[in-house]
């Protein structure tokens, strides 16, 4: 007579003796990382409101992080103390349809964040990050404007720059910035860029003209920043189509940001000066040229 093979897992008994077993060890790790969790320096930042040192500065997190109180400050608070009082028992940690477990992700995600970010600088992170990046670009521009000033002076007798007609004119062409002479003009330039703080600046912009055209393909520039800045540079010499045989399109990182620059005209004995900046705020990101 063939004996019934045992099958265990049809058996029940089999079933909640392992289900048992596995919640006793699953629930003394939860209680051992949520002690953990609870003394953590961050999730005291983030109950008590106070200042932590885990971003490399003393700072509160909550603000770093961009919560605003009324509604993250409170959700994310309570998703720690209902994890710390056992609201939820075994089930309701398992069940990938329940809240515990979304709490647990946002929480260990929290934490694993600011671990991973524990030296950030606030000049690395979000707008700081866009401003290095413009400053790089601004750097390339003026690499290229140099070797373009060179390059002139070995082929026409006298270095200029991009969208310059000849070395003593100013881009725009019968704009930009004058003085009694290349020194006075360059003055009145810088005095003007440190004021220069908005792309809405009309009065300033008109001064200062697209490096790649602001009717470039791909070059974008927001609709409403068109007006305030001087039309393309287009002279016996076109100073997009100059910039363009020198280096790839190169744009600013900020939605209001594009590519600008000025030429202040040399004179007998002193090199013409050029100033490139990004739109978005030309006082915080420019760079000056005069070989």
């Amino acid at each position: 007579m063939l004996k019934k093979q045992f099958d265990p897992s049809k058996s029940k008994a089999l079933e909640n003796l392992a289900y048992a077993s596995a919640s006793k060890k699953v629930k003394t790790a939860q209680q051992m990382l949520l002690q953990e969790i609870e003394e953590h320096h961050v999730t005291q930042s983030i109950e008590n409101g106070t200042k932590s040192s885990a971003l490399g500065f003393q700072a509160n997190i909550f603000e770093f992080l961009g919560f605003w109180h009324n509604f993250c400050l409170v959700t994310v608070v309570d998703m720690i103390k209902n994890l710390k009082k056992g609201k939820h028992n075994m089930k309701t940690l398992l069940n990938n349809k329940g809240n515990s477990l979304a709490e647990f992700a946002v929480v260990i995600a929290l934490m694993a964040t600011l671990a991973a970010t524990g030296q950030v600088k606030f000049s690395q992170a979000g707008e700081g990050g866009k401003g290095k990046k413009s400053a790089n670009e601004i750097e390339k521009i003026a690499k290229a404007g140099m070797n373009f000033y060179n390059q002139a002076n070995t082929d026409e007798g006298a270095g200029r720059f991009p969208g310059q007609n000849k070395w003593d004119q100013n881009v725009p062409y019968g704009g930009g910035y004058t003085g009694d002479n290349n020194a006075a003009a360059v003055a009145t330039a810088l005095a003007d860029v440190a004021n220069f703080v908005s792309y809405k600046d009309a009065t300033r912009g008109a001064k200062w003209c697209s490096v790649f055209g602001k009717s470039t393909a791909g070059n974008y520039i927001h609709s409403e920043n068109v007006d305030p800045l001087a039309a393309d540079d287009a002279g016996s010499r076109v100073g997009p189509t100059e910039w363009a045989s020198m280096l790839d399109l190169v744009k600013s990182p900020f939605m209001d940001g594009h590519m600008i620059y000025t030429v202040i005209a040399g004179e007998p004995g002193t090199s013409p000066c050029m100033i490139i900046a990004d739109l978005n705020d030309p006082s915080a990101e420019f760079q000056v040229v005069q070989p």
